[in-house]
């Protein structure tokens, strides 16, 4: 399996339209049942070129921007704060931020943002707008919602603060 995959989303930004950059391989020790993206779980074996990457971000940001007039990009997995994630997404996130300043960039993760910080991962959010945090869980559900699950939540890095969940429109 290839190590990312780049794709358009209808609500990965915060029930907007996003870029949305998959990154595989999941270090939860204890995977989410029914998990939205089992089949990044494993991590891959492949190594990266940054370069090839941004290029490809490129290109489906032109894309985007022609349809869109504000720009979300969503760095989701698998799990972006994985150890052998890390450095991805922090290129990632910075070359988005410095070459298109008005991008809002949200992060999904299974860590909380007490678990973020235990782990001293500050350093690879700092370029994020955005988190939705926690691992989802199947029996705490709630449809057309995000998060998913009654246990996670939005953060907002920049103002540190936890926000209210937003209800999607249906279509």
């Amino acid at each position: 399996m290839k190590r990312y995959i780049i794709d358009y989303s209808l609500k990965n930004g915060l029930g907007h339209p996003a870029i949305s950059i998959y990154l595989t391989g999941c270090d939860n020790p204890i995977k989410c049942e029914d998990c939205h993206n089992w089949e990044l779980q494993e991590q891959s074996q492949y190594n990266y070129d940054i370069n090839e990457i941004k290029h490809e971000v490129d290109k489906e940001i032109y894309n985007y921007l022609q349809f869109h007039n504000k720009l979300y990009v969503a760095i989701l997995g698998g799990e972006p704060l994985a150890k052998y994630n890390r450095d991805i997404t922090l290129e990632l996130s910075n070359y988005i931020k410095e070459k298109y300043k008005n991008a809002t960039i949200v992060l999904y993760s299974w860590r909380t943002i007490e678990q973020i910080s235990k782990e001293n991962l500050e350093l690879y959010i700092k370029h994020i707008d955005y988190g939705v945090l926690g691992s989802y869980n199947k029996d705490l559900y709630v449809s057309n919602t995000l998060p998913s699950s009654t246990n996670q939540y939005i953060y907002d890095f920049k103002n540190n603060e936890k926000l209210k969940s937003i209800k999607l429109k249906r279509g």
